[in-house]
């Protein structure tokens, strides 16, 4: 054989075997070339801020539904003048479920019959106030004292006809109505319980 036939053999084979391994280097692995179908618990787990939150819608309520009454909703602002707001309001619409909100249910008041002297003072239990009310009898009891004595007038009259005139303060915790003055016998004295003003003297001078 020639010699540079050798050569140009030696030179082919050389180039197969660079060839060869270059293909090697750069081939991928099936397994290597296919998207991983598996993962971790963990890279299927949202973050908690991507859920989507669970929206409750809010509780319709139906204002014919309400049974307390739109005074009460306020808030009780601890002034004795709120307090005797209330108290001429519920004579006047002769509520007298509000009306017993005046009043302690441990601490009796003071009725003073005033419209001669020397007056007649009684001490009213929360339980008979109550009952009596709860009577409406028009002929005896505080139902009649308060709200309707039949014929007669009743305390109820003094928180009538005010136009929006609240009961004028004459001293500490003393009011009277809007046109009388410190010495009228028709009173009202408050006194506070753990921190609510209850009804402590009534000075009434009706029949």
């Amino acid at each position: 054989m020639p010699k540079y036939s050798f050569n140009l053999a030696f030179v082919c084979l050389s180039c197969l075997s660079v060839l060869v391994t270059s293909c090697r280097n750069h081939s991928v692995s099936p397994s290597s070339s296919r998207p991983s179908t598996s993962a971790s618990p963990q890279s299927t787990r949202l973050p908690s801020s991507l859920k989507d939150p669970i929206l409750v819608p809010p509780k319709r309520t139906n204002p014919a539904e309400q049974t307390t009454p739109v005074h009460d909703q306020k808030p009780d602002d601890g002034k004795v003048e709120s307090a005797m707001a209330r108290f001429v309001d519920a004579l006047a619409r002769r509520n007298t479920e509000d009306f017993l909100k005046c009043f302690s249910q441990k601490i009796p008041f003071t009725y003073i019959f005033t419209l001669e002297k020397p007056y007649q003072k009684r001490s009213v239990r929360y339980a008979q106030l109550a009952k009596d009310l709860a009577g409406k009898d028009t002929d005896l009891g505080w139902y009649s004292t308060f709200f309707d004595a039949g014929p007669d007038d009743s305390f109820s009259r003094f928180a009538e006809n005010l136009n929006g005139r609240p009961w004028k303060r004459v001293c500490k915790d003393k009011f009277v109505p809007p046109d009388d003055s410190a010495n009228s016998a028709v009173f009202v004295i408050w006194r506070k319980e753990r921190g609510t003003w209850r009804v402590d003297t009534v000075g009434d001078p009706t029949e």
